[in-house]
């Protein structure tokens, strides 16, 4: 928890350093959460933020995650948004290419930040060469598989999508 802090105020440290509209005492955040644990650890966050730094007005807008999703784009265009929660992926090309977001090129080019993180989720903040998100987690995506069954199928771990789908088959076809 003590590492989230400091990664929160860190970040928001340093956007109200390098972007002229955060130089007012206001900062408006957006963020979704998908559960109880999630939306409290977040607000201890926030409110570690804000009393760390009473000088500075912190609006803190949530929403259920469906919505926030819907309305994403649309917040994005209409209000002042100095920080959003985003996942990496087609949206936040969008918002990139649309110039509603700005670029933490400087925060990635520093060579004490850059090694805290992993490259491939980088990557998926990565826009046209410029980073726009800081990730703040990851999940692997995998095939799973129980070596027994396989072996009991004579079947071997798949290595492309053709072998997936001729596993998929064959699993299929051997019923539960």
């Amino acid at each position: 928890m003590r590492l989230s802090r400091l990664f929160l105020i860190a970040i928001t440290s340093w956007l109200i350093g390098t972007l002229p509209a955060l130089a007012a005492d206001k900062l408006v955040i957006d963020f979704m959460f998908s559960s109880g644990q999630q939306r409290t650890a977040w607000l201890n966050l926030v409110s570690a933020f804000a009393k760390d730094n009473p000088d500075i007005e912190v609006i803190n807008d949530q929403a259920v995650q469906e919505n926030y999703k819907r309305d994403f784009l649309q917040n994005l265009q209409t209000r002042k948004v100095d920080i959003a929660f985003w996942f990496a992926g087609e949206r936040l090309r969008q918002s990139a290419k649309a110039g509603l977001l700005l670029p933490f090129d400087d925060a990635f080019n520093d060579t004490v930040l850059r090694p805290n993180f992993v490259k491939s989720t980088l990557e998926a903040s990565t826009v046209e060469g410029q980073v726009f998100g800081f990730p703040i987690q990851y999940y692997q995506w995998g095939f799973y598989y129980r070596k027994s069954v396989f072996a009991k199928l004579h079947l071997t771990p798949p290595q492309n999508w053709t072998d997936i789908l001729a596993a998929f088959e064959a699993l299929t076809k051997a019923g539960p």
